[in-house]
């Protein structure tokens, strides 16, 4: 599944126009979803203002997953330059303070 992950993301991108570099697929085994983190030069344009255009990209790359593995579908997140990483860490981080 990695590689046809990849190859659907690289797609993705490379009929949009919007640049990249490279794409690595992660698969979290607690989870079972697949984290897909891609590279780019321009990740400002990608993410957008407060994280509008990385929501929109993930919602067309998941559906893009959808339509090919049909009802198996996996569970698939899209990070760009690590931009929803650093969130997800910065909200636990708020959240772990909050409860001290």
């Amino acid at each position: 599944i990695d590689q046809d992950l990849k190859k659907i993301i690289e797609e993705f991108f490379n009929k949009t126009g919007f640049d990249y570099r490279d794409v690595s697929i992660n698969l979290n085994l607690e989870s079972g979803s697949y984290w897909c983190s891609v590279n780019s030069s321009d990740p400002r344009s990608l993410i957008g203002r407060e994280g509008e255009a990385i929501q929109a990209i993930n919602y067309l790359v998941r559906r893009m997953v959808e339509v090919r593995y049909k009802e198996g579908a996996p569970r698939v997140t899209l990070d760009i330059n690590n931009y929803q990483k650093d969130r997800e860490d910065r909200i636990k981080t708020t959240a772990h303070m909050m409860a001290e």
